[in-house]
């Protein structure tokens, strides 16, 4: 792996690809208005190669585009949120990128098949149900899948994290890309991880093959994978029982054993625009042991306050604890 110039983290390790740059840059820029020495950063990079023009540009328009991809899905699509509307950062970005690439705004699709984005910001999507697989998004999340009748599907996880549950045969199993690595699950369930710097990917069920372009691996239930970070793939194991609370999240699930009131916290605000706010530091330290559904605040809340000799207070817009 090379270290990715103009990478917006500074440090991250990743592929010199432009397409994953772009959209790196692109997934920054969503979440903050670009400080002066980035924004430079970002374009030196746009304009050292007309390539990276474009890629920002098709990873801007996707983006923009997504309220729009909603069409394109099967009946029980992921809840997807439309991007935030352009900070001043930016604006100035856009008309740099657009001055010299404009045509590039259209996203062009592909002859018999359907291309599809899917994305989630605050917490996971309803499960995606494709042809011989079904989908759950994390949070945080950015997909692309191209679906042709006959062929196998083939997604890009950009960032976030995605379980898979695939039953598709042999003959039409599908590949999926995070990062450097392609993913081949013929019959499996599998979790994968997408960030800045790596790639992992968790078996469940069944066997999968990734491919990290200079190795391959061969993975079995249970058995876990992570590439990058600028050293060599590492593997290991895992519990039945850790498996099934690392991927609480596609349940709907906040598992607690023995967390504290604050760590309990945390997890759910990132998981609910509603926010919980814990008073006091000595309540926020107290701990928890139970099962509580992720997308239910008030739901916590009424449970743990009677348990923690607390009360609770609800608005439209948050849950204090006291």
């Amino acid at each position: 792996m090379k270290r990715r110039n103009g990478d917006p983290s500074g440090n991250a390790i990743a592929p010199d690809n432009p397409d994953d740059i772009a959209f790196d840059w692109v997934a920054r820029l969503d979440r903050e208005t670009l400080p002066a020495e980035a924004q430079a950063t970002l374009e030196a990079w746009l304009a050292s190669d007309t390539r990276h023009l474009g890629a920002f540009v098709r990873a801007q328009a996707i983006w923009l585009s997504l309220d729009r991809a909603r069409a394109l899905h099967a009946p029980a699509p992921p809840a997807i949120t439309p991007a935030a509307p352009l900070s001043q950062g930016r604006r100035h970005v856009m008309r740099f990128a657009a001055a010299a690439a404009c045509a590039a705004l259209v996203v062009p699709g592909r002859s018999q098949g359907h291309e599809h984005v899917w994305r989630t910001t605050v917490g996971a999507s309803a499960p995606v149900p494709l042809p011989g697989s079904r989908l759950t998004l994390d949070r945080d999340t950015l997909l692309m899948g191209y679906v042709q009748q006959g062929h196998p599907i083939r997604t890009r996880l950009l960032c976030g994290r995605v379980r898979g549950d695939w039953t598709a045969d042999r003959s039409n199993a599908p590949v999926m890309r995070a990062g450097q690595t392609l993913i081949f699950p013929a019959a499996a369930s599998f979790v994968v991880q997408q960030s800045a710097r790596a790639t992992e990917i968790l078996v469940l069920a069944g066997a999968v093959r990734a491919d990290t372009g200079s190795q391959e691996w061969s993975l079995g239930t249970g058995q876990w994978m992570r590439a990058g970070d600028g050293m060599p793939p590492r593997v290991g194991t895992l519990s039945a029982d850790e498996m099934y609370r690392r991927t609480a999240w596609s349940r709907d699930t906040l598992e607690l054993h023995a967390e504290t009131l604050a760590e309990a916290v945390a997890t759910l605000n990132l998981y609910n625009q509603r926010r919980i706010v814990v008073h006091g530091a000595a309540l926020s330290a107290q701990r928890l042991v139970g099962v509580f559904r992720l997308s239910d605040p008030s739901a916590f809340a009424r449970a743990v306050c009677p348990i923690l000799g607390a009360e609770h207070v609800e608005s439209p817009e948050k849950i204090d604890i006291f």
